[in-house]
């Protein structure tokens, strides 16, 4: 095993420095890690944050089950594991389209919901002070006129008389019989009052999150179409030049394509869903420079389309492809956008393919203010069946409307192909990415989310040496399922450095003792643990799980701090009242 690590690293500095002189920029990514913490459960439409002021800690959440219910996730570690995050709903009914922002001193939650006394749906709206361990209801903004969806939410975090301003978008009825939508723009500046709805724009309108410009300047951007049933819309944006209290004339920055309801029907029907059903544009902006990402059908197969503004939303250059297709069967879709201090642009989205049925997250940037993009990787560890949530179960809602009730039997089959209308990306004080998606690699949709940043390639040490590295590693378990048939412990592990050194794979994990040695005559009492799926195959003592560069995303390297993706070992216990022990010895190099 020294023999051939050496040979690797010897393989590795050579390559580095064949591309002396080259670009040593590369894109760098984590582990994947999922987020939702009940593998059963679809969940759909994911959204996370960093906070600014507590670098590692990160909030997510999504719309759990079928149609309703919200989940609300922390991690203090950048990703790595999650928990859930507490928070009070007493009186409250949680419908879905969730939403979390990172404020200048503050962490908000916000999920369209009901309340005792009221009918109409509004917005619940939450403040976390304590960097996400617990979470206040501070606000229920809500009207007697209409209900809310789709509300949006983002924070201006911009230097200018407007910093620390909550921000919100919103669809909205404005007239029921015949149905007239509106788009409207909400804003507080305590997270408890709201004001609002200043009405944007009036028709079949969609809207994605409020983009705050450094020089104080809100967009307000959405997507129109003529009538209900087209599918071909303008993607626009309004401008507030007042802090959000009135917009001017809307800015074109250019068309896209989707399905005809008919067309979305068969496709599914014919049992294809490697495309966005329901493409919402993304944006994210670097002082007054805007950037828009969204998918496009007019090929009959989803494409990436990006355009830039250099003004502030007023002028646009022409929506160009950034992410050429692998083969005929390459769809991309479901993106999501961000942009970091250093003018840093990410654009992360699933690629499908409808031949291999598979689908994967893939991550690319720009480092030019977006007229070249980076080639794409793949974040996700491994690729989801594309079918998956196909299968998946229906859920059952109802909704009074005009004397009657209306209800709908939905699966995220049949109503979220792609995970929702949309996805999210978050950047953190240290200028890293954090993407957040749904895939079904389980067999139900579940959200992930890894990290990413661009930097320079990792150099490895000339020489590396094979070390007991036990004392630096901690093994962090994960939530387990026991099969009461067979007996069977199955648990994700992960590898957490726990030192400030940096090691380097392979790391193998070896089980020395299947007793407790600190307890004289266990073996008497204590039921040994038998070892299903050791990658030596072997079931007691000698047992052996590598964690090898698959297990490091591509950084080829174990940083103080950082962690492994999890390997799933299989453990058969003899009952679930019988205690069972063991002890390891971890090998590794550095």
């Amino acid at each position: 095993m020294p023999n051939v690590r050496a040979i690797v690293v010897v393989a590795f500095v050579a390559a580095l420095c064949a591309a002396a002189g080259a670009a040593t920029l590369a894109i760098l990514y984590s582990p994947d890690s999922v987020v939702d913490l009940v593998p059963t459960q679809n969940d759909l439409e994911p959204t996370i944050a960093a906070d600014p002021l507590q670098p590692g800690t990160l909030v997510a959440a999504n719309e759990s089950g079928s149609l309703d219910g919200v989940g609300l996730y922390v991690s203090n570690d950048g990703g790595y594991n999650w928990r859930n995050a507490a928070l009070p709903l007493g009186g409250v009914t949680a419908l879905g389209d969730v939403q979390v922002a990172a404020g200048t001193s503050a962490l908000y939650f916000a999920f369209l919901g009901s309340q005792t006394g009221y009918k109409r749906v509004g917005i619940q709206f939450f403040t976390s002070n304590d960097h996400g361990n617990t979470f206040d209801h501070t606000a229920f903004v809500h009207s007697l006129a209409h209900g809310y969806d789709h509300e949006q939410l983002s924070v201006d975090t911009a230097d200018n008389r407007y910093r620390g301003r909550i921000m919100i978008s919103a669809l909205y009825s404005v007239k029921v019989k015949p149905q007239v939508n509106a788009c409207g723009f909400l804003w507080s500046d305590d997270g408890r009052v709201f004001h609002g709805p200043v009405r944007v724009v009036t028709g079949w309108c969609f809207n994605s999150k409020p983009v705050a410009l450094a020089d104080g300047r809100i967009l307000f951007p959405y997507f129109y179409i003529q009538k209900f049933g087209d599918n071909v819309a303008k993607v626009k944006v309004a401008i507030s030049r007042d802090g959000g209290r009135t917009f001017g004339a809307s800015h074109v920055i250019g068309t896209y394509t989707s399905l005809t309801a008919a067309q979305f029907t068969a496709r599914l029907r014919a049992g294809e869903s490697d495309f966005d059903g329901d493409p919402v544009p993304q944006y994210a902006a670097h002082g007054n420079n805007v950037y828009c990402i969204w998918s496009d059908l007019a090929t009959g197969t989803s494409r990436l389309l990006f355009s830039r503004s250099p003004d502030g939303g007023v002028h646009w250059t022409t929506p160009r492809a950034i992410v050429p297709p692998g083969d005929s069967a390459d769809a991309q879709y479901q993106a999501s956008i961000n942009v970091n201090t250093k003018g840093t642009i990410a654009v992360a989205f699933l690629r499908a393919n409808a031949i291999s049925k598979t689908v994967t997250e893939m991550f690319t940037a720009s480092t030019d203010g977006g007229r070249t993009f980076m080639t794409p990787v793949a974040v996700e560890s491994t690729p989801a069946r594309l079918d998956a949530m196909q299968s998946s179960g229906y859920g059952a809602g109802a909704e009074h409307v005009q004397g009657q009730i209306f209800v709908g039997f939905s699966s995220p089959g049949s109503r979220f192909t792609s995970g929702g209308d949309y996805v999210d990306m978050a950047v953190d004080a240290n200028d890293a990415f954090h993407p957040i998606w749904v895939d079904a690699r389980s067999g139900t949709d579940q959200v992930w989310t890894a990290t990413a940043r661009v930097g320079a390639l990792p150099s490895l040490p000339l020489t590396l040496a094979a070390a007991n590295v036990s004392d630096n590693v901690d093994l962090q378990f994960g939530s387990g399922s026991w099969d009461a048939t067979t007996h069977t412990y199955a648990v994700p592990v992960r590898l957490h450095n726990a030192s400030t050194h940096t090691l380097y794979p392979p790391f193998t994990v070896t089980v020395v003792n299947v007793h407790d040695p600190w307890a004289p005559g266990s073996e008497k009492y204590d039921a040994a643990p038998v070892f299903e799926n050791a990658d030596n195959g072997k079931p007691g003592v000698g047992a052996a799980y590598v964690y090898g560069d698959a297990q490091l995303g591509n950084l080829g390297m174990l940083a103080p701090g950082a962690e492994t993706a999890p390997l799933i070992w299989k453990v058969q216990l003899s009952h679930a009242s019988v205690q069972s022990s063991m002890v390891t010895r971890i090998a590794g190099y550095r």
